[in-house]
């Protein structure tokens, strides 16, 4: 079936399905019986607040064919329901029109509600190529099919993300940057193993001469990504690896590639020029066992390129004491810790674990974090060369090779799979999929050059097709123009290094080729989640994601799981009927969706839930709950995914399975040590554990998969979905499984008229607790720390209301840890870390997550560890004395105190009060640091003017608005005294406002390129500018300082909710 094109297997699988399946239909019915019952039993709140609505108005609305739009969440819903209840005319007949309503109006309340939210893509594009008109009444069967056949599939895509590669060669490394100049024009980030490159003393063959090394070509890249950067909107970002891959990497003891201490100490002693702020840095380790075993037996590690010696690859003409041949495995720890802690850089990817549950992975192996893709491949966008890894979930534009042009492409992660790296002779590297396709080029006997589609399995000493500006396409074969540089067009494949599995990445494009650059080389397109793709059978993976709010589930303090699995199970019909809409821009992708058919199916809200239910996210009854959740979405969707086998179809490609005793997760091998520590009822649970084990073991025995899936489960970056789910009664009930940041924050919001306003937000949560608690967590930046000093009886509120750095760092592994044990796919999530932990705690979370059986990579960021340097400015023009660090005045030549100089702009709050002279409007003005600096009052009369300007006088020259607000106290007579008193209430405003940032708005968004040509400021890659003179960070979007927070891998602005991620 593997061996099939997309259109034999489509007509195969739809004579496949028996139409009318009663017994499908009996199913389907009970099971929308039981999510009736069970959304009937939850207390749920249809209400959306208006930070919801704005991103929904920004994001989700849809024009239909007809020109017509959403009006709303609702109108979405509706949509987004009835496109997909049109599957259903794929499996019945008029006959069941009944059934097809009933699962609609399903769908249609549990996204209401925001029960569950199905991946962005699917939100704005269900629907599209319909008329609105399809959508605004009940419908009959003949429109149901109208809106399937109608849909605009062309232009749909789901998630997208890319990675390059570079070939250790002059012109290889130049054209990977000319390429990455490219892709960066637009805004985009780049991705490569930087270990494909040769270490430093490396001797060339072709000179004479020895190599400049690795890192220095890094710091080429990185210059130019500054330089891309300064005319665009959206900045280059950049992910470099360094990894020597070689044949089998993983079963030999671990090696390290010989610029390994180079790139560890790339961001060290930084001094304000920001060093390789355009990259962030990851070592990746080929065997994490043996990495511990040396650490512990303080053993030493080899450098090796290409597992060769460093000392047989380097110049001989270099003295040898200028390069190492080995580092010792403590001090290596060492290193990395150290400059982590300080920087953030580098991150752990364990490549070894990456690898352990694809039962296809001898059919189509696989060697890194992304599907068909390793997370390292670099995929050549409009934004240059970036690692797939980092692209998942996006939409961006690929080079098309074949047509010389930019197109809209998605990536996906596409599941575990076992993996294999080329070797190339230019130098190059490319990890896929064993049978993902590549394109040999061949000679007629004429002379002449043409390609052949061929699986990288089969690649030894083949000639790959590279992108070159003399490719192009013509009809079937691909022409190669004469040309003088033949030897840039192709290279050999020299050496075929086995991986293990790991998770793995794959992207659809628009262009009926299917193509498009990784790491130099033409390849067919792949997508986002680990899974697997292949060239050779023109097969990409993708996933579609979709996630419940397992909030919305608790009621009072007990936790309703049966009601939550019923959920988990239908909800698995949404995302694995998503595929049916074959919604997807090439055949490729189609046909690796009815042959592997991934599905993502996830969840959010998990700390709001903890909170609810009284238990502190930093707790191994946290951790168990984490995993009972996990478990159950794991458990539930797998199972209906046999039964949707047995009632629809299997995958298509179960006969082609090359082991089927690999099972999905960890969960299916043995059960974690969190089952002791729960205490909620798990009957309904285990007795759907028990079907499916045995579902698992019939098909280790047959050897044949007969599920419809080959992985149900995943953990995204839910942020935007987080904020979409929240209610008035609720709000924010957390991202993924990441903690709440603040229960208390000052955002900036954008108004209809497009004027900025700075909004307190509170969080639901705290209504019903104390005043004395409530102003206590305003004033203590969102946080409940510390508060049981006040009161012993308030430390239960410390335990269980936690922020992400009220957390030990340890918890936050841990629970990463926990839910990994029963997840198919990957898990998103940040190790946040205390500005005031030591190196050594740096090293421990690395070392612990090195040691875990499950956990495949590691990315810490300590609080502040961008604070590294601190310049001294130049002596001012004006003499001013600063009193202290947020209060200065001006001094004159003769010593007396003049008030300072106004800003443009201020931050201020108006109130309106009735007196005997009528309406009055005072608007108090605050400067960056909170300060009071300036009074208006008006009713149109005199007194009101000098009341304003004498007081304003007075801020600005160092007095203190108490001293203003007693004199007018002083003053008898009611006026003065009502201006007091109105005066007081804005002071405690303007308090709350500032309470949890005092720079906010610090820089004018219109002039960053002003900050950055006069080095004020510098973009880091992580998506966000930082001061030169200070290393704080600084948003890019509201000008803020020291907000960014990171959060599931993604940069996010804790003001305006700016994202890099979004």
């Amino acid at each position: 079936m593997i061996e099939k094109s997309y259109e034999e297997i489509w007509q195969q699988y739809l004579s496949s399905i028996h139409k009318d399946n009663l017994e499908f239909k009996t199913h389907l019915l009970s099971l929308i019986d039981e999510v009736e019952d069970s959304v009937s039993n939850l207390n749920l709140d249809e209400r959306i607040v208006p930070q919801a609505v704005s991103i929904i108005e920004q994001r989700y609305i849809m024009t239909y064919s007809d020109k017509e739009k959403d009006d709303g969440w609702l109108d979405i819903s509706k949509r987004v329901a009835r496109t997909l209840a049109s599957v259903l005319t794929l499996y019945f007949s008029d006959t069941h029109i009944d059934l097809i309503r009933r699962f609609e109006d399903t769908v249609y309340t549990l996204l209401k509600y925001r029960l569950f939210i199905l991946n962005s893509p699917a939100l704005f594009s269900l629907g599209k190529g319909t008329p609105k008109s399809l959508y605004k009444n009940e419908i009959s069967y003949t429109q149901y099919k109208q809106i399937y056949d109608m849909l605009d599939r062309k232009n749909f895509t789901s998630s997208a993300c890319f990675i390059l590669d570079i070939d250790d060669s002059i012109e290889g490394i130049f054209k990977t940057m000319s390429d990455a100049g490219i892709i960066s024009k637009s805004g985009g980030g780049i991705g490569f193993n930087i270990g494909e490159l040769r270490p430093r003393y490396s001797y060339i063959n072709s000179s004479d001469s020895d190599s400049s090394g690795s890192i220095e070509f890094l710091k080429m890249f990185d210059a130019m990504g500054k330089v891309i950067k300064q005319g665009n909107k959206r900045r280059f970002a950049g992910m470099a690896v360094l990894l020597d891959s070689y044949d089998k990497f993983w079963e030999n003891e671990v090696t390290l590639h010989g610029d390994i201490l180079e790139f560890i100490n790339a961001k060290k002693d930084n001094k304000g020029d920001n060093k390789l702020s355009m990259f962030n840095l990851s070592i990746g380790i080929n065997n994490s066992k043996s990495l511990y075993d040396k650490y512990v037996n303080n053993e030493n590690i080899k450098l090796t390129y290409k597992n060769k010696p460093i000392s047989e690859i380097a110049d001989p003409k270099i003295d040898r004491n200028k390069y190492k041949t080995e580092i010792n495995a403590q001090e290596f720890m060492d290193l990395i810790s150290n400059n982590a802690w300080s920087t953030g850089d580098p991150a752990f990817i364990f490549f070894d674990k990456v690898n352990n549950y694809n039962p296809f992975r001898d059919t189509i192996p696989m060697k890194s974090t992304n599907p068909c893709f390793s997370y390292n491949s670099k995929l050549l966008t409009d934004n240059g060369y970036i690692e797939i890894g980092k692209l998942a979930g996006k939409q961006i534009k690929v080079w098309e090779p074949f047509e010389h042009k930019y197109k809209k492409a998605v990536v996906y992660e596409s599941g575990n799979k076992q993996t294999i790296t080329l070797v190339l002779e230019n130098g190059d590297t490319l990890t896929v999929t064993p049978d993902h396709i590549l394109f040999e080029v061949l000679e007629h006997d004429s002379g002449s050059t043409y390609y052949r589609a061929i699986e990288a399995k089969d690649t030894l000493n083949k000639r790959l097709l590279l992108n070159s500006v003399s490719a192009y396409t013509n009809k079937q074969k691909l022409l190669i123009r004469p040309s003088d540089r033949k030897e840039y067009i192709s290279t050999t494949v020299i050496r075929i290094i086995e991986n293990g599995i790991e998770p793995v990445y794959d992207f659809t494009v628009d262009s009926d080729n299917h193509v498009g650059v990784v790491n130099g080389v033409i390849c067919h397109n792949c997508g986002e989640r680990p899974g697997i793709s292949s060239i050779k059978y023109g097969i990409y993976d993708t996933c579609d994601l979709g996630h419940l709010d397992v909030s919305k589930f608790v009621q009072g303090t007990s936790f309703l799981l049966d009601e939550f699995i019923t959920l988990s199970r239908f909800s698995y019909y949404m995302l694995d009927m998503l595929h049916d809409l074959m919604m997807y821009p090439v055949p490729e992708v189609k046909k690796g969706v009815l042959g592997l058919r991934s599905v993502g199916l996830g969840f959010y809200g998990l700390a709001g839930t903890l909170i609810k239910l009284g238990i502190p996210y930093d707790s191994i009854q946290a951790q168990s709950f984490g995993y009972l959740i996990m478990k159950s979405l794991e458990v539930s969707s797998l199972y209906e995914s046999y039964l949707a086998g047995r009632y629809i179809s299997p995958m298509m490609f179960a006969t082609d399975v090359s082991d089927t005793s690999i099972y999905p997760s960890e969960l299916w091998y043995r059960k974690g040590v969190y089952e002791s520590y729960i205490n909620i009822d798990q009957t309904k649970l285990d007795k759907l554990y028990d079907i499916t084990l045995n579902f698992l073991e019939h098909d280790k025995q047959l050897g044949v998969l007969t599920r419809r899936n080959i992985n149900t489960t995943t953990v995204a970056p839910t942020g935007t979905t987080s904020l979409i789910g929240q209610t008035p009664d609720t709000g924010d009930m957390g991202s993924g499984i990441e903690p709440i940041y603040s229960f208390a924050y000052t955002r900036q919001v954008i108004t209809k008229d497009n004027v900025k306003e700075y909004k307190q937000f509170v969080s639901p949560l705290l209504d019903n607790l104390d005043d004395t608690i409530k102003q206590y967590v305003l004033n203590n930046n969102g946080s409940f720390k510390g508060i049981s000093k006040i009161n012993t009886e308030y430390s239960v509120y410390e335990d269980i209301y936690k922020t992400a750095t009220d957390i030990d760092y340890m918890s936050h592994l841990k629970m990463q840890e926990s839910v990994q044990w029963c997840c198919s796919s990957s898990i998103s999530k940040t190790i946040n870390m205390s500005k005031e932990v030591k190196p050594d705690d740096v090293k421990n979370v690395f070392i612990y997550a090195m040691k875990s059986p499950v956990i495949k990579g590691v990315t810490i960021y300590r609080d502040g560890s961008l604070d590294t340097q601190v310049l001294t400015t130049t002596q001012p023009k004006k003499i001013v004395l600063k009193l202290n660090d947020k209060l200065s005045v001006n001094i004159d030549h003769k010593g007396r105190i003049n008030p300072i100089d106004r800003e443009e702009t201020y931050r201020s709050l108006t109130t309106k009060f009735k007196t005997d002279k009528g309406n009055n409007y005072l608007t108090l003005s605050i400067d960056k640091h909170g300060n009071p600096v300036e009074i208006f009052l008006e009713n149109s009369g005199e007194k009101a003017e000098i009341i304003g300007r004498l007081s304003s006088y007075i801020l600005r020259s160092g007095g203190s608005i108490d001293m203003v607000i007693n004199q007018l106290k002083k003053i008898k007579h009611s006026y003065s005294n009502t201006v007091a008193a109105q005066l007081e209430k804005l002071v405690k405003e303007a308090a709350v406002l500032m309470s949890n940032n005092t720079n906010l708005n610090k820089y004018d968004t219109h002039k960053f390129r002003y900050y950055e040509t006069n080095g004020i400021l510098e973009w880091d890659s992580r998506g966000f500018y930082i001061e030169s003179a200070t290393g704080n960070t600084v948003c890019p979007s509201c000008g803020s300082v020291n907000t960014i927070v990171i959060q599931e891998g993604c940069q996010i602005c804790s003001v305006c909710s700016n994202s890099k991620c979004s």
